[in-house]
């Protein structure tokens, strides 16, 4: 996560609060530039294809490392 004040790549999560069970809100500091912030995440559910042939082809390729 990006700092919005000065683009510093390093924040900590010092709170984090559920508001649904799709919705998260965490509270931020950059370890920069020592700014506050909050950012809210949506969390969705994803569906999930498994292909066989495909899983086997990365099977036999990590069997050959």
């Amino acid at each position: 996560m990006n700092c919005p004040e000065c683009g510093g790549d390093i924040t900590h999560v010092y709170d984090t609060r559920k508001h649904d069970d799709s919705i998260v809100a965490r509270r931020r500091i950059c370890r920069d530039c020592k700014k506050r912030f909050s950012t809210i995440e949506l969390i969705g559910k994803v569906r999930v294809k498994s292909d066989k042939k495909i899983t086997a082809e990365i099977s036999s390729f990590y069997e050959s490392i």
